[in-house]
């Protein structure tokens, strides 16, 4: 190819999984780097590399936007033959990488031992022992390492590490490339879309979406419209009974709902259509509101001016003036956004009473959806059953379906310029930039600046009011059952966005009483039903024994489960927002012998904090 100035350029594509982190190191080598990024997130970029008359033209492109699982899940999800890979990742320091060689017993002490045996085999296998003779041993090591009794064979007493990571980071790429081949073939047998010409999981699903008729006289909308009904997002509803913290031994059930935002898709009644046009006064001061009910898609601001019926895990909601939602029954002379399906939720569930201070409809609805929608579940679940990896991008294109309906607006824009292109635009519209910062090649010379930019959010346009119908239904499936349950007296301890923790003993009588009412079964596999969703590794029939809520995701659950020969299988399930499993656990280690708080586990960890420690 040549660029405007006649010099060929020879284009290269790059697929990189988690790319802005291998992007982070390459960039001071290339010319005129550029990244598109989304909330400080790699999307894909662009630069040359080389030789000015004729550079390499390399476009990154970011895999796991659009595969987002880690590479290590790349074998089972796709089916793929990959030999387990061990890495002793903290044995590669300043000095052993100076080297270039490690022991065997340093590598080991970083590893698990059931891994141990898998590594070895690895090094000897790749052709990255260093040394086995005791000569050998004594010059490198300054003696014999210590004996690893349980390894059968005498292994290699030292590792060449660069060689190992080299060979390693081979398989990976590999892996990848053969992963990513495979989703983009199954892809297109699902959509006849190319992933190739893709940046995002749900830019693909939004595409797939509208080729299908979807979206078929549904209008995208901006300006003053998108930013009220933006107002009317309420993602899912996640609380502790009574906003309380809680520790309780009964026997619980994770009660979970299958695929709720698919199942959302598939029942609700369609997607709304047409243009929006203002309540009148007279309709909005109407005390029997029929206008709004009649109307296909409503979104109203209502002032509520009764609550009639009271629960300990409401659907009535505000944000307070720190913007957390919350969920409570005090609601009188409060008001709320909220469209058609909400206010008939709320005036079945709660009773509320209320009036119309403001709100517009559109004149109709597309359910297309509805057949798309039960298409792909119904694919998905006949794919799982026949172990078919495709069920895997079936499930990850029905998660992100309505997704990008209410991409929300941004007030800045990240742009890369060169420095003549910077140097303009600090001299003609400086009051637009927020921030820059230089990015610097490897010769230590500034290569292209990256700007943060404010732009106009007046010309971003997008479906928020689809995506408002998709949130209000999903939550809809979640409330007749959960209403149900509460009128019950069913006790529901915690509860977020399509899952709930109930008494297991209780999940009989729930499932009765929806059949009776609403002529349906609740309990399964399929659209609109819910199963228990706890796992433990090996184990049949699991819940939970003792659990604890501090607040919104914040709990731990003592799980038991049977295992293969009718064994007793113990296990934790442990959500505690923004903190990774591995670290609780090495918390837990540390506190254990610790003289004052002397914490064994867990469950001593959470119990500490429902009684006050800090």
């Amino acid at each position: 190819q040549s660029d405007k100035r006649g010099n060929t350029t020879r284009p290269v594509k790059m697929i990189i999984h988690n790319a802005g982190y291998d992007w982070c190191f390459l960039q001071k080598y290339l010319s005129s780097p550029e990244k598109l990024e989304n909330n400080g997130q790699m999307i894909s970029g662009k630069a040359r590399f080389g030789d000015s008359t004729s550079p390499l033209q390399i476009d990154v492109k970011n895999s796991y936007k659009i595969i987002p699982e880690p590479l290590a899940k790349f074998g089972k999800l796709f089916g793929l033959k990959v030999e387990k890979e061990i890495m002793p990742y903290n044995v590669y320091t300043a000095d052993t990488v100076r080297t270039g060689v490690a022991s065997m017993v340093d590598c080991l002490k970083h590893l698990p031992e059931k891994d141990h045996a898998q590594f070895i085999e690895n090094v000897e296998k790749w052709g990255c022992t260093v040394c086995h003779t005791t000569q050998e041993i004594d010059e490198l090591f300054g003696g014999p390492p210590t004996t690893l009794t349980h390894i059968p064979q005498p292994p290699p007493a030292a590792v060449d590490i660069i060689k190992y990571a080299g060979v390693y980071c081979d398989k990976d790429v590999i892996t990848m490339m053969d992963g990513y081949a495979k989703f983009r073939e199954m892809m297109f047998q699902v959509t006849e879309l190319d992933i190739d010409a893709m940046t995002t999981l749900p830019a693909i699903a939004d595409a797939f979406l509208k080729k299908r008729g979807c979206f078929d006289g549904c209008s995208i909308i901006s300006g003053v419209l998108r930013a009220y009904i933006q107002k009317f997002v309420c993602g899912g509803r996640v609380m502790t009974k009574g906003n309380r913290k809680i520790k309780t031994n009964t026997v619980m059930d994770d009660f979970d709902a299958c695929s709720l935002y698919l199942s959302a898709l598939a029942m609700m009644p369609g997607f709304p259509t047409g243009k929006a046009t203002n309540f009148t006064a007279k309709e909005l001061n109407d005390p029997t509101h029929a206008a709004i009910k009649s109307a296909k898609a409503a979104f109203c601001k209502i002032h509520i001016t009764k609550v009639g019926k009271e629960y300990p895990i409401p659907l009535l909601n505000y944000k307070d003036e720190d913007g957390t939602r919350q969920y409570t029954n005090d609601m009188v002379g409060r008001c709320v956004y909220a469209d058609s399906q909400t206010i008939r939720d709320l005036v079945e569930f709660h009773q509320i009473e209320y009036e119309a201070v403001n709100g517009v409809y559109f004149e109709g609805l597309n359910n297309t959806i509805n057949d798309v929608a039960r298409e792909l579940y119904e694919w998905r679940l006949k794919a799982k059953a026949k172990k078919n990896p495709i069920q895997v991008v079936l499930k990850l294109l029905g998660n992100s379906a309505y997704g990008r309906t209410l991409q929300c607006a941004r007030p800045t824009s990240i742009e890369y310029l060169s420095e003549n292109a910077f140097n303009k635009l600090m001299d003609k519209h400086f009051e637009e930039v927020d921030e820059f910062t230089p990015i610097v090649n490897h010769e230590g010379v500034i290569n292209t600046y990256r700007v943060r930019r404010h732009r106009s959010v007046q010309d971003h346009a997008n479906y928020a009011h689809v995506g408002v119908s998709v949130l209000s239904y999903s939550k809809h499936i979640m409330s007749k059952v959960m209403f149900l349950a509460q009128d019950l007296g069913i006790s529901i301890e915690y509860t977020d966005t399509d899952s709930m923790h109930l008494a297991r003993d209780r999940v009989e009588d729930l499932a009765k009483a929806y059949r009776l009412k609403y002529g349906e079964e609740l309990i399964g596999k399929g659209i609109g039903q819910f199963h228990g969703d706890f796992d433990l590794d090996g184990a049949d029939d699991v819940r939970a024994t003792e659990s604890i809520f501090l607040g919104k995701k914040a709990y731990i659950d003592k799980l038991v489960g049977t295992g293969p020969d009718g064994e007793e299988v113990h296990g934790h399930h442990i959500r505690l927002k923004g903190v990774p499993g591995k670290a609780i656990y090495a918390k837990c280690e540390q506190l254990e012998t610790h003289p004052l708080h002397n914490i064994a586990g867990p469950m001593q960890l959470f119990k500490a904090h429902y009684y006050g420690a800090q």
